[in-house]
């Protein structure tokens, strides 16, 4: 396990190496990291094929390059923390992104997509239908979702025993 949360000053050479070092990594954390880039991601799911769990909310340069690599390269894949913060939200991703994650990912347990402004009831409804197991997720400030894909979520996730929907403006009843 590695987790670099925090080193804002983090390069992409560091998790470079690191890819290249640690081929048997299967959890990687790096929210707030703000100078790493989609090359840093690539690097790892190139170098690191047995990762489980990845969090890079906060990384402001990541872009939906990043989430289709993860989506394609990463089969072992149980935890996903992407999104933003609220001194920084994620303006980078999109439905489509979340869509070809969960699509190729159906054994998510967790997905955290806080602070991801530009979300909308395609990805949750998206997650809902595609990641039956999932036990935890979180979609704080995603500004867009309705009571729609709250109610799709809660029908096809038996599972879930944990939701964070805080400041989900559209959510009423």
């Amino acid at each position: 396990m590695v987790d670099v949360s925090g080193c804002t000053d983090l390069s992409d050479a560091a998790v470079l190496a690191l890819a290249h070092g640690c081929p048997a990594l299967t959890t990687f954390h790096a929210g707030e990291s703000w100078f790493l880039t989609d090359a840093a991601v690539l690097a790892l799911v190139k170098g690191c094929p047995a990762l489980t769990s990845v969090g890079l909310s906060g990384c402001e340069r990541m872009t939906d390059a990043a989430v289709f690599a993860l989506a394609a390269g990463c089969p072992a894949l149980t935890s996903i923390h992407l999104g933003g913060s609220r001194s920084s939200p994620c303006l980078s991703l999109t439905d489509a992104a979340v869509v070809a994650l969960v699509e190729a990912h159906p054994n998510l347990t967790s997905v955290n997509f806080d602070f991801s402004s530009n979300l909308t009831d395609v990805a949750m409804v998206a997650v809902a239908r595609k990641c039956p197991d999932l036990t935890s997720a979180s979609f704080r400030a995603c500004m867009h979702l309705t009571n729609f894909s709250v109610l799709v979520l809660a029908f096809r996730c038996p599972n879930l025993v944990e939701i964070n929907l805080e400041w989900c403006n559209k959510l009423t009843d």
